[in-house]
């Protein structure tokens, strides 16, 4: 995992800090936003992000919305979904069919490495290979 760039987005202070750490510990450039706005902000500022942890829940717009906003203008991102909340079936169906992984909370460390570590290494979605 050492060198991959994260950007976690959660409005949840302990939870993202807590993910920004140790994913820093296994070597990961990780940087973090507080809600969407930030978020996109970090994604128009910086080079490519190889994971992006996006909470579902968040006060200024919902993780789904953002994912497929983000996805708009970058088909190629890839996702991890950290959620504490019930995922609906349709929500189920929507995050497989953007090619998103999810994370249920509360998490084990080990558990978020390798949701991560598995989207790094996943190819990109076929639409965005032909975008």
């Amino acid at each position: 995992m050492k060198g991959l760039r994260i950007l976690v987005a959660d409005d949840e202070p302990g939870v993202r800090d807590c993910a920004v750490r140790v994913l820093r510990y296994q070597g990961c450039e990780v940087h973090a936003a507080r809600d969407a706005e930030d978020a996109f902000a970090a994604l128009r500022a910086g080079p490519h992000y190889d994971v992006i942890l996006v909470d579902l829940v968040m006060p200024d717009m919902e993780g789904l919305r953002l994912i497929r906003e983000m996805l708009s203008t970058d088909p190629g991102l890839r996702f991890v979904v950290i959620s504490g909340k019930l995922i609906s079936p349709a929500e189920r169906m929507d995050l497989a069919r953007l090619g998103v992984r999810l994370c249920a909370k509360p998490f084990r460390n080990e558990e978020l490495f390798q949701s991560v570590r598995d989207m790094a290494r996943r190819e990109a979605r076929p639409e965005a290979v032909h975008a």
